[in-house]
């Protein structure tokens, strides 16, 4: 199966930078409950009258990760082959390919799932405040990159930090960062995160693992 990524334009981009409005940086966007936050201009009566395609990739694998859209960036995750996660950047104005980062990460999921694909499930977060990019892959870990470069800036295997069995899903959750902190679900847990380091502050919320006991979604930040 491939996925296609494609700028869809209704009129011309707005500046990096301008609002929200102008970056889609994690799930569900800004505020993960899928809007944007504000716009910066009204929205057509009919998008297809107004709509011109800019740019198109189509050679990205299958994936249950959506795109997001940070700075001057696209960012997706795929699944390749059996054997491979790969996040990838693109130019946001011209599609072009910017930076590509691969670790070993594929896993089969359950049987009666698998025809449904066992593609990589977490949608990464984007934090403009560090330059960074959170990334959840299969294997219950999570991988900082540097969002200008792709370089791991660090990673954690939370199977091995805490001796816990893989997620029968894979990890699911997608990363929320707040503050200086980024918060997952992993570990068969709530896990929070020093966003720059790495390092595990708390584990909290821990269940008995595997499919009948976890909880498979990502969260928001409320205060209630």
């Amino acid at each position: 199966m491939l996925i296609a990524v494609a700028c869809v334009l209704a009129a011309p981009l707005p500046a990096i930078g301008d609002d929200d409005a102008a970056t889609w940086p994690q799930w569900r966007g800004p505020t993960r409950d899928g809007q944007c936050a504000k716009a910066s201009a009204a929205w057509p009566e009919s998008f297809r009258e107004h709509l011109a395609l800019a740019w198109r990739v189509a050679d990205l694998g299958p994936s249950y990760a959506g795109p997001i859209v940070a700075a001057d960036r696209v960012f997706t995750v795929e699944t390749r082959g059996k054997r491979e996660e790969i996040v990838r950047a693109f130019d946001r104005q011209t599609g072009s390919p910017v930076w590509t980062a691969r670790w070993g990460g594929s896993m089969s999921v359950p049987f009666f799932a698998r025809k449904n694909g066992s593609w990589v499930r977490s949608t990464p977060a984007h934090d403009e405040a560090g330059k960074r990019l959170y990334v959840g892959g299969m294997r219950d870990v999570l991988v900082c990159l540097d969002a200008k470069t792709g370089d791991v800036v660090w990673r954690c295997d939370f199977m091995e930090r805490f001796g816990t069995d893989l997620p029968a899903f894979g990890l699911s959750c997608s990363p929320l960062v707040a503050g200086d902190y980024v918060h997952v679900q992993a570990a068969a847990s709530l896990v929070k995160l020093d966003k720059k380091t790495g390092e595990v502050l708390w584990r909290a919320l821990e269940d008995g693992g595997g499919m009948n006991e976890s909880a498979f979604s990502s969260f928001v930040l409320a205060e209630i």
